[in-house]
């Protein structure tokens, strides 16, 4: 096997984009966002980065992006032993993984062999469905509902729903920061009927793909269909606007599942996420917090 090592985000695109976004490109779609983020120096991911790109007869068999806080990131659909490869590689480089994502099936080959380079244990801090979109679907509510740019008379509002949203999904970025720049990139929606109803963010837009995130609809609101019904309106844009599929997620035993499953989102695989004992603790507190 060939491994090629990449800090420059764009080399390592040219060289794996046809093989993230062509094979199981909505799985890979989190490789790919990591990678176009870096790219353009984001805010949200800390330097260095590192990417590799496995290959055996020319033939890309895995790929890899490290970038925190999203931590070591491994393709979808490959073999435990290429997986192997990938995580040893980046012991090597020096990285600190907290967070390791990749296959369910992969998890128990290579679990035992992580804490043993790492030094550290990690624990299954529970994954996410990945699901996608490519049909462009009509989905009709209630007349006078809106689905628009927020703006930055919004901001007070989608702010404190960013608040409410850490403490209820915390997460390993800081959400209110998250919005605020997504409020300034042009890339939160809102949905709205005489006020305003729920949230959600396009992030990781690729030459193919697109990423709906950060969907969050307030108490008084919820059960109402309106996450559901703004989802599928921004997905109809991405796709009318270029995008070949357009990806969420999801926990495994999440309510929103259903949701988007019944506004035209198929699962198409399952990642699990591993987690270093010392940021399961830091993200413990945060949740307490």
């Amino acid at each position: 096997m060939e491994l090629v090592a990449h800090k420059d985000a764009a080399t390592f695109l040219a060289h794996a984009r046809v093989y993230l976004e062509e094979e199981q490109g909505a799985a890979n779609h989190h490789i790919v966002q990591i990678a176009e983020a870096a790219s353009r120096g984001s805010q949200f991911f800390v330097p260095p980065y590192f990417f590799w790109v496995l290959s055996e007869n020319d033939e890309i068999t895995g790929v890899s992006a490290y970038a925190n806080p999203d931590g070591l990131v491994l393709s979808a659909g490959i073999s435990c032993s290429a997986a192997s490869r990938l995580v040893e590689s980046a012991y090597q480089a020096g990285c600190a993984v907290l967070r390791l994502v990749c296959d369910e099936e992969v998890v128990t080959s290579i679990r035992s062999k992580v804490d043993a380079m790492l030094g550290d244990e990690l624990d299954i801090n529970g994954g996410w469905i990945v699901a996608q979109t490519d049909l462009i679907q009509d989905y009709t509510r209630e007349v006078g509902d809106t689905v628009r740019l927020c703006t930055s008379e919004d901001r007070h509002t989608v702010l404190s729903w960013a608040e409410l949203y850490q403490k209820e999904e915390p997460a390993f970025i800081d959400i209110p920061r998250f919005i605020e720049a997504k409020l300034q990139s042009k890339e939160l929606f809102l949905l709205e009927n005489q006020e305003v109803l729920a949230m959600a963010t396009i992030s990781g837009r690729s030459k193919w793909g697109a990423r709906i995130s950060s969907v969050f609809t307030p108490q008084q609101h919820r059960q109402k269909g309106c996450a559901g019904y703004l989802v599928r309106m921004i997905a109809n844009q991405m796709l009318e606007h270029g995008s070949r599929f357009v990806v969420l997620t999801y926990g495994r035993n999440s309510a929103s599942g259903a949701i988007y499953e019944s506004v035209g989102f198929q699962p198409v695989c399952y990642r699990e996420c591993l987690v270093s004992s010392n940021a399961q603790k830091a993200l413990e507190q945060n949740r307490v917090a």
